[in-house]
This record gives C-alpha cells, structure tokens and sequence, in this order.
C-alpha cells in the first residue's frame, strides 16, 4: 500500500508509518522536508504551462521588433508633435502635457519604492520572527539538523504584530487564543511543536528533562546571572556533552 502525502484522521494511516505523520490544520500530514500536497504539484505545473504560453504569444506578437528603435522612433515623434504645437502658439498645451509625463514618472518612481519598502519589511519580520523562534526552540533542545523544518513551520504559522511575534490561526484571520484569553505565545507554541514533533528535538529535553524551569523553558547553567549552577553545568556535561558545549559557547 502507497503512502500518503495527507489523511484526514489519524486511523486512517498504516501502524507502520504513523509516527512520520503530524496533525496540522485538522489533517494529518506527511512530515518529511520538501514534501508538498500532490494538488500544488499540479497548480504549479498549470501555472508554468500557461507562463511558458503566454511568452510565446508575446514573442510572437513583437518579434522582429527592436525596442531601442521603437523608443527612439516614438521620441523623435512626440519630439515633432511638441514642435508642431509650438509653432501653432499652443504653449500651454505643450506645458501641460510635460506637467503630466513627469506626474507619471513620479507615481512610477514612488509605487516602485513603495513595493521595495514592503519587501524590506516583510523581510525584517521574517528576520525577527526566525530570530525569537530559534531562540525558544533552542532553549529547548533543537537538533541543529531540524532548523530549516523548525523556520518553515514558524513561517507559516506567524506574524509580526506591533513588534511582537503573534501566532495566527489555522484561517490566517486572526492570532490563536489560550483558554484564559491571553494570546498563544511562542513559547507555548514551541512546547506543541515539540511535542507533535519529538524527532526535532534532543531526547533529553522533554518537559520532564532536566534543567527546566516549572514553566518548560531550559534553565542555562552556563548563562550569567541566576540560573548559573556549577552542579548543572557539570550534570549536564556528563549527561549530554554537545548540549553543554553549545550552551557553554553561548551559541544558543
């Protein structure tokens, strides 16, 4: 029997292969990196076929076409038209048509920076939205092999709100709410994750791990300050030798 890339309910799935699948949007699916749903293989093959053949169409309307000369052709020809008014007394015609070739050049020139605006901010939240998810995952064992799947998912499930990272809904119409009414933080969605995706993370940084604080993030024994533990910092040593040494170095 083939695999499945999603089922809609956990029964649904062989025994076998069961804990390569998590539970996401109400479905349960295939959590292997680079594996998408077969019907956005199809959309994105339909979408480069209609590309491919709209590009034909158009090499086939303007070929044999130089641009340099059409641009230079249609200058010399406004060039003449301007000429022509002005030998008839039209000046102002002359000068409101300038007036608006130059209001278009500016709106072009400022839905242009606009667009180049939005893709610095998107970029910035990005950044910040990778920066404080790695954090928090990192706090709680991440393997460093799982970074690329651990970004991927954030993407998808975050937004930047007022400078604060805000986890949406599975609608993408609004953030997730916790029972009390308080917003779902990005800690307790990185303790879901690990919990709905154990293989990202280091065995022996469960909830019931060692060196957690009662709230489930990661004491540091290494950082300066309160948590610093000297008994923690040699457990930890001799328990999970990578960890301490990622911990120690302060690449965390």
């Amino acid at each position: 029997m083939r695999a499945k890339f999603k089922y809609p309910t956990a029964s649904e799935i062989p025994n076998e292969i069961k804990a390569f699948y998590v539970e996401q949007n109400g479905a349960w699916i295939l959590d292997a990196e680079g594996a998408v749903d077969k019907s956005r293989l199809d959309e994105f093959r339909n979408n480069n076929l209609a590309l491919s053949q709209e590009v034909q169409t158009l090499k086939a309307r303007f070929e044999g076409i130089d641009p340099a000369n059409y641009k230079a052709l249609a200058e010399r020809d406004a060039a003449r038209a301007e000429q022509e008014l002005l030998q008839k007394g039209e000046f102002q015609t002359v000068l409101e048509q300038k007036t608006q070739a130059l209001k278009g050049e500016l709106n072009s020139r400022i839905k242009q920076a606009e667009v180049e605006r939005d893709q610095l901010r998107n970029r910035l939240e990005e950044i910040q939205i990778d920066q404080a998810v790695t954090a928090a995952a990192t706090q709680r064992g991440l393997r460093p092999s799982a970074m690329t799947d651990l970004l991927n998912r954030a993407r998808a499930s975050m937004e930047l709100r007022e400078g604060k990272v805000n986890i949406r809904t599975s609608d993408g119409q609004g953030i997730q709410i916790n029972g009390d009414g308080t917003p779902m933080t990005l800690e307790q969605w990185t303790d879901q994750l690990q919990q709905a995706a154990p293989h990202l993370f280091e065995p022996n940084f469960g909830s019931g791990a060692p060196n957690h604080s009662s709230g489930g993030a990661v004491r540091n024994p290494f950082a300066s300050g309160k948590d610093w533990n000297l008994t923690e910092q040699m457990k930890l040593v001799k328990s999970n030798p990578q960890m301490a040494a990622r911990l120690g170095t302060g690449r965390h």
